[in-house]
């Protein structure tokens, strides 16, 4: 469940660089993120995550969800942005992939959102886990920013990674986030 706690800044392409594998040493263990994608065409889309750590198969949790700020017209209106959330479909269990050469969130036949080793190409198509549309301008996209925040405090964290490395199986844009509505596409029985 999404509650009230603070969240902090744990990875910014522009900050950390543009690897997979800093962005997985910045993020992993650190519980609920929220990852914000800006393409080169300005749409602004992204994920909640229940955790992010490298392993090369699915894991997550049915909390995970999709969403974009583009409106059925393909374009974000940036004086009144609406947010599109997709949540789980309950088609299947595909949340979360990352390992070395890519971060994949969504499956069934497609991600909802895939970004490459280098985190500057990515790629959106139509997801049976979310029942989620293309959520960037395009299939294909150019990243242009790439930003995870992350829940919870310091001291929460470090129990989070004692947690997570003692059960581990061998798996290794924007301060403000103003809105406007929020349209949650699942409950409306759009796909």
């Amino acid at each position: 469940m999404l509650t009230m706690k603070r969240w902090s800044l744990a990875f910014c392409h522009k900050l950390h660089g543009i690897s997979l594998n800093t962005f997985y040493r910045k993020c992993s263990y650190r519980g609920s993120c929220l990852l914000f994608l800006q393409d080169a065409r300005g749409i602004l889309f992204g994920a909640f995550l229940s955790e992010i750590r490298e392993c090369a198969k699915y894991y997550g949790s049915a909390e995970t969800f999709v969403f974009t700020f583009k409106g059925p017209d393909g374009k974000m209106d940036p004086e009144h942005p609406t947010l599109h959330v997709y949540r789980w479909s309950k088609l299947n269990s595909y949340f979360i992939y990352t390992d070395h050469d890519v971060l994949g969130i969504g499956g069934g036949g497609h991600y909802a959102i895939s970004v490459d080793k280098d985190l500057l190409r990515g790629s959106s198509s139509c997801c049976l886990t979310f029942n989620s549309p293309v959520l960037s301008s395009s299939e294909d996209f150019i990243v242009k920013a790439f930003q995870v925040r992350c829940a919870g405090t310091r001291r929460e964290r470090w129990i989070n990674r004692k947690r997570h490395r003692a059960s581990d199986s061998g798996c290794g844009l924007t301060n403000n986030c103003e809105t406007g509505r929020v349209r949650d596409a699942n409950e409306r029985g759009q796909k």
